[in-house]
């Protein structure tokens, strides 16, 4: 009985481990958003680089489930690795990253980098010191 129970739990044990490798995510699916406007729904990416309160870091597919608060800073979304890269700059919010390699990022406020006019930036912060 010991024998046949052993090799009947193996068994099940390797098709379970073959179904969930075959299973495997590819592609993080991503949900970027502000309280007025989703940027991105259910979008298939390759890489997401977020701005954590504790430091950058980088979510793949199948990446393991974290909770964070965004800092100020450039959020980057690679469709396709090295190939297409899009950046955000966010003042902050927070993502979710869940099991299933869906990353939810909810942003107080997103603006594409190449939306930013440097000249305006750099009046506003020599308005904002005097």
């Amino acid at each position: 009985f010991i024998r046949r129970f052993a090799r009947q739990f193996h068994t099940t044990s390797v098709v379970r481990s073959a179904e969930t490798a075959s299973a495997a995510p590819v592609k993080v699916n991503l949900n970027l958003c502000t309280p007025t406007q989703a940027i991105y729904e259910n979008t298939p990416v390759d890489l997401v680089v977020i701005p954590g309160m504790v430091g950058e870091y980088g979510v793949t597919a199948g990446h393991t489930p974290i909770i964070s608060q965004l800092k100020p800073g450039v959020i980057s979304v690679h469709h396709e690795r090295e190939k297409e890269i899009e950046k955000f700059f966010t003042a902050g919010g927070f993502a979710f990253t869940h099991e299933n390699s869906t990353t939810d990022l909810s942003c107080v406020e997103i603006v594409k980098l190449e939306d930013i006019d440097p000249a305006a930036v750099t009046d506003g912060l020599t308005k904002s010191k005097a």
